[in-house]
């Protein structure tokens, strides 16, 4: 790896190898895979926002997504937290039990494992047992993680695509390829526009749409201007951050890619301490001034989707029983009160808690076409003939997970088989 990296650099190395580097190239996909120093190119100066976005009070940012293959897998969390069953009851019951029927195998192609299983040694325990002890009502659990296998390396799509490609001839990945229009005839998509020229769809196709929220909602809207069904809701999940001898493995194991120690932190740390970064993460509610519309701009220049997000009284109360949870937690694991707070402002261990810890950044976005709203129960796109939809964007609006890939992936098998069967 180079000691200057940059992004193409990144792609170079990790995938553009000979065939007796291919089974290596295989496993180190995720950024958290590589070295260190890739940490910063892959994430934030590589990061694009294909749309305008109105900020609000409380609401500055909405992430934006990574142009490269592989996408945001590239750098996700890892984490893999069951939808809570309860919480879906007034979804549509052919999808509920679609979830169910597959949430093991979507556990199993993503590799989930418990975090106990991950980071060996007694700390887990003795951190789960004081949280057992003094959080009462609540519950408390081990991790599950996408960090399954002999080396415990995070699961990325790239991997699994590339194999694809390489043992079944019929399976075409299209890279340097923008799609602008799905072009149709009466609600029946007869070909897809793209940068690379005109790609004809067959009578006999169904075309899939599993891209994020806001490119398949951006990628609809300019394709059906007359649906009015599309993009009426958006809802987002808010995080609050609270914030060696090995780097590399420290960097690698960290749970989250930007939610980890700093290597100024861990180095300023004093022994006997035990560095932990707290989040807080909660979901909007519905909200009618929350939404994603077609402008007059260019869509050619993916400059005519415009989204805007309104935080609630009731979203600013959740931003603050998280801020309450997020000390209770921290109270749990040092009930002596030796604890020690990290103020970026001047990059120093204090021990009192910052003035303001909130974040104004919104993630996982989600439910721009829900389920009965905008897609079936079929998973298609209502008004069409052959377009079918997967991904975070058909979500109800109450996704029942603080996480909701693995729903997402038990969904998409769902849809798979489903069409497989038909």
């Amino acid at each position: 790896m180079s000691a200057d990296p940059n992004a193409s650099k990144v792609l170079e190395d990790a995938f553009f190898v000979r065939e007796e580097e291919w089974e290596q190239a295989r496993s180190e996909d995720h950024v958290q895979n590589l070295h260190p120093i890739f940490k910063s190119i892959l994430r934030g100066t590589c990061e694009t926002f294909p749309w305008q976005f109105q900020q609000s009070p409380g609401v500055e940012l909405l992430r934006g997504i990574l142009p490269f293959f592989g996408g945001k897998s590239l750098v996700w969390s890892g984490w893999c937290p069951k939808p809570c069953l309860e919480s879906t009851t007034s979804w549509p019951l052919s999808f509920t039990q679609g979830l169910r029927e597959f949430l093991e195998a979507a556990e199993d192609l993503l590799q989930v494992v418990s975090s106990s299983e991950v980071y060996k040694g007694e700390l887990q325990a003795v951190l789960k047992n004081l949280l057992d002890d003094n959080i009462h009502d609540k519950k408390v659990m081990f991790a599950p993680l996408a960090m399954g296998g002999a080396l415990c390396k995070k699961f990325c799509t790239a991997a699994p695509l590339l194999s694809l490609a390489k043992s079944h001839k019929n399976f075409k990945i299209a890279t340097n390829c923008l799609v602008y229009e799905i072009v149709n005839n009466n609600g029946t998509a007869t070909a897809l526009k793209t940068s690379r020229g005109e790609v004809k769809l067959y009578d006999t196709n169904k075309l899939v749409l599993c891209m994020g929220a806001i490119p398949s909602t951006a990628l609809v809207l300019n394709s059906f201007p007359t649906f009015h069904h599309i993009g009426k809701t958006v809802v987002t999940g808010m995080d609050n951050p609270d914030p060696g001898k090995n780097k590399a493995t420290a960097t690698r194991l960290a749970p989250d890619l930007v939610a980890n120690p700093t290597e100024e932190q861990m180095q300023s740390s004093k022994e006997g301490f035990v560095i932990l970064v707290c989040i807080g993460i909660g979901e909007f509610g519905e909200n009618t001034e929350s939404g994603v519309e077609r402008t007059n701009g260019d869509h050619l220049n993916c400059d005519n989707i415009k989204i805007h997000v309104k935080e609630s009284k009731a979203d600013q109360a959740v931003k603050t029983r998280m801020e309450d949870a997020m000390q209770d937690v921290l109270r749990a694991l040092s009930p002596q009160g030796r604890i020690d707070f990290w103020d970026s402002s001047c990059n120093k261990w204090k021990k009192t808690l910052p003035g303001d810890v909130r974040s104004s950044i919104i993630i996982n976005e989600s439910s721009t076409m829900p389920i009965e709203q905008s897609v079936d129960i079929n998973y298609q796109l209502k008004g069409t003939n052959n377009v079918f939809l997967t991904g975070n964007a058909i979500l109800p609006i109450q996704c029942g997970s603080w996480n909701p890939t693995l729903t997402i992936v038990a969904l998409a098998r769902h849809l798979g088989a489903q069409l497989a069967n038909n």
